[in-house]
C-alpha cells in the first residue's frame, strides 16, 4: 500500500492501525402534542 504524506510518499507492508471516533451530537426537535393538557394535571 501506498501512503501519501506532508513528507512524501512511503509504501508499507502492513495494515495501518484504525482510529475511531466518538463524538455526542444535540439534538434539537419540536413535538407537537394534540391531545388535552389536562389530562395530564392534577386538579
Amino acid at each position: 500500500m501506498t501512503i501519501h504524506t506532508l513528507f512524501g510518499t512511503e509504501i508499507v507492508t502492513s495494515k495501518p492501525r484504525t482510529i475511531k471516533f466518538k463524538q455526542i451530537k444535540a439534538v434539537y426537535e419540536t413535538l407537537a402534542v394534540r391531545e388535552e393538557i389536562t389530562d395530564y394535571l392534577k386538579t
